[in-house]
């Protein structure tokens, strides 16, 4: 068997960020009606991260200047959404998807087309994730979803 590995950090991520589970209010994101982010869309590196996506976004200061850092406590009290498409591509009817990441920190859930695959709780390994039976053979979303640090 031979084994594909696509890199993740070639596509094209976007961030959102949101008042603790407001994206999940109503059920808004499950029946497609938007939910009004406090963080509007902007792109993302993966991997990377919130604040340095922020910052090179020109949403926030550089915290390491100053007091800066006291400015940007709020960041860590939002959810922030990590979203893109996977390439129609890479799939093929019949064989089997993982997502594999080496660190995802520090709590959250990842989705796929809606449908929630995996909850994770841990930076320090590596996550594993079945996504076959999730895949549709196009326009497939993936979502990772970070809740607040404790």
């Amino acid at each position: 068997m031979t084994l594909k590995c696509y890199k993740m950090s070639e596509l094209q991520w976007t961030l959102t960020g949101y008042t603790p589970y407001q994206w999940q209010m109503g059920g808004c994101r499950e029946v497609g009606i938007p939910c009004n982010p406090d963080v509007n869309t902007i792109s993302a590196s993966v991997p990377g991260s919130v604040q340095k996506a922020l910052l090179d976004a020109g949403e926030i200061c550089d915290w390491n200047f100053g007091l800066n850092s006291r400015n940007l406590e709020w960041v860590e009290n939002r959810h922030w959404l990590y979203e893109v498409y996977l390439p129609d591509s890479w799939f093929e009817k019949g064989k089997r998807y993982q997502l594999r990441a080496s660190g995802l920190d520090h709590k959250g859930r990842i989705y796929l087309n809606g449908e929630l695959v995996y909850d994770f709780a841990n930076c320090h390994v590596e996550h594993i994730v079945e996504l076959t039976d999730s895949l549709k053979l196009e326009s497939n979303l993936l979502q990772i979803m970070f809740e607040c640090p404790p």
